[in-house]
């Protein structure tokens, strides 16, 4: 049957490319062999910055906001030296120094935080370059070194500041930039390579160096896919598929059918900033189209991607089935293995609840996230919902820009609702402000009414609230949950309550089902991902949750009329729990 098929797309391939006057590259796309390639390229953060070892004022501030009017005053402190750590969410932590001596020659300055910093000399701003470095422009006994940490998980502080000069510093940042370009041009070796030409490759090094002896002419010229395909689901039941390639001017997706004569569709992406190419279309539209589809251009072709959608309604056993993850956070080799347990059984609808990389500001880590939800992303529909680690290196104005770039499409949206055959998801995200919070400005305030003053909100089966921090939980202690969370939850119980909360962020999983006046009856499910596992089974001292694992894994729910089921699969496809959750009897 795959033959057949392959045969059909074989041909429609080379009717596309007689119709073309120049040759049209195939590009390869990801295999099991490549992820070494894309892991072994590490990027150094501190090459030549010497750790200081001064000491520091700390105290824990209660101010709010990504800026400030003016410093606030130490007189309630303790001295301490970094690195250091303190455990209270969702407060800002301050820290303060006075240079002791006079540097002759401007400086730049790392600081590795949990989760980030502001930085202030005097009472000057500075802003970060690169995410994490401060440049310094002069030095001078007296001056005063100030640093806010934005610390929104639990525990948080400074892992580590130093200086270095002008010229190591810069050195440093080509080195950053050298190896960037090595692997990005590893991902377009590998594209333009045939698989027996990398046989015998141990590193990317090797790769690089066969890319050099087999391909011809200006390198830099070749078109290639910086992002694999992924696809979106939209508020209004469209799909967007979204692609981000380089070197060419259009790319248009050929869409296919299985083991069928009926002529294939061919749409022209509409291209948006920095090489991403999106369209939106029907998924009734697309729905038909059962099997593969092309990226093509003028310049290439790619594929063919296994194509998944369907049209999200009821199945045969009156259910709808979906996936739930969260958390890759850098686990790439967990979260390939629960890609590939997803995948087996494919769901209508997958769903990411955040922290989708551990540190949103580097482009490497977004091209593994890609490269390895590739199977998944690129067939399935999914929905993403930012975790605070999307946002690490912005936090000078807490704007995640590559995460806006890709997953949100430019919108930065923090109210997005999801009216799916009987079910409504409200998916939110609380990292815009700090501490953690819903932005209550009056776009969203609205925008949140007229969800819950809607006829779908007030008819849906089940109502879903997506977010990426938990009502409640067992993290660790003096942490039971977030308190934003649970406002959202009184918000909407004056209307009609949230029944299910699907949440990522502490990193294991739990299930709890909570029945409060206020917040309503509803059950609370925690998602740990492929990020890293504590063993430590702290307990939150307000709240307990009826289940917590420490395992990774992913969720599979199917919704019926009156009853939710669930199943907990770990990444090795071993079933690690199963429940079900019922409405509350009037």
């Amino acid at each position: 049957m795959k033959s057949l098929s392959f045969l059909i797309i074989f041909c429609m391939l080379c009717l596309y490319s007689c119709s073309e006057k120049t040759e049209v590259k195939s590009l390869n796309i990801p295999s099991e062999d490549w992820r070494d390639f894309i892991l072994d390229i590490n990027l150094p953060l501190t090459d030549g910055f010497h750790e200081l070892d001064w000491e520091w004022k700390f105290f824990i501030g209660e101010d709010s906001g990504w800026s400030l009017d003016g410093l606030p005053k130490f007189t309630d402190f303790k001295w301490v030296e970094f690195p250091h750590r303190y455990y209270q969410p969702n407060t800002p932590f301050w820290y303060q120094t006075k240079v002791k001596v006079d540097f002759n020659e401007p400086k730049w300055m790392y600081i590795n935080a949990d989760d980030g910093v502001q930085v202030y000399k005097n009472q000057d701003r500075i802003i970060a370059t690169n995410g994490f470095y401060y440049f310094l422009d002069k030095l001078t006994k007296g001056d005063v070194l100030t640093l806010r940490v934005i610390n929104d998980a639990g525990s948080g502080g400074i892992r580590k500041l130093g200086l270095a000069k002008t010229e190591t510093a810069e050195e440093h940042f080509a080195k950053q930039d050298s190896l960037f370009q090595a692997i990005q041009t590893t991902y377009k070796a590998l594209q333009h390579l045939n698989a027996d030409d990398v046989v015998g490759a141990k590193n990317s090094r090797e790769v690089l160096e066969i890319f050099e002896s087999k391909i011809d002419g200006d390198k830099n010229s070749l078109p290639w896919i910086r992002k694999y395909p992924w696809l979106s689901y939209h508020q209004e039941g469209e799909i967007s598929f979204s692609t981000v390639v380089a070197n060419t001017e259009s790319v248009n997706i050929l869409f296919s059918k299985a083991n069928s004569s009926e002529s294939e569709l061919i749409v022209k992406m509409e291209q948006r900033e920095n090489e991403v190419f999106s369209i939106r279309l029907e998924s009734k539209k697309i729905s038909k189209y059962d099997h593969y589809y092309l990226l093509l251009s003028d310049e290439f072709k790619s594929g063919p991607f296994s194509l998944n959608v369907q049209q999200i309604a009821k199945d045969k056993n009156d259910a709808i089935n979906l996936a739930f993850w969260s958390d890759c956070q850098g686990g790439w080799m967990r979260f390939d293995s629960i890609v590939k347990q997803m995948i087996k059984e494919p769901p209508q609808l997958h769903i990411g609840v955040g922290d989708f990389v551990s540190n949103g500001y580097f482009e490497t880590q977004w091209h593994q996230f890609f490269h390895f939800g590739n199977p998944l992303m690129s067939s399935i529909p999914g929905i993403y919902i930012p975790g605070n680690h999307d946002y690490d290196g912005y936090y000078d104005f807490g704007v995640a820009e590559v995460l806006n770039q890709y997953l949100l499409h430019d919108k930065n949206e923090t109210v997005r609702g999801y009216h799916i055959d009987g079910l409504y998801f409200l998916g939110v995200d609380l990292n815009t402000q700090f501490p953690i919070g819903f932005s209550e400005n009056p776009d969203n305030v609205k925008k949140l009414e007229n969800i819950f003053q809607s006829s779908e909100w007030e008819n849906a089966e089940w109502r879903i609230l997506l977010v990426h921090h938990p009502a409640f939980g067992e993290s660790a202690i003096g942490y039971g949950g977030e308190a934003a969370v649970r406002d959202l939850l009184r918000k909407a119980n004056a209307f009609h309550s949230i029944d299910l909360v699907v949440s990522g962020h502490n990193h294991r999983y739990e299930r709890g089902i909570f029945d409060d006046e206020e917040l309503g009856h509803f059950m609370q499910l925690t998602v740990g991902g492929a990020g890293r596992v504590s063993e430590r089974p702290y307990t939150a001292p307000l709240n307990v949750m009826d289940t917590v694992v420490f395992k990774h894994h992913f969720a599979q729910l199917s919704f019926h009329a009156n009853q939710i089921t669930g199943k907990i699969i770990g990444t090795d496809g071993s079933l690690i729990d199963e429940f079900s959750f019922s409405k509350k009897s009037d």
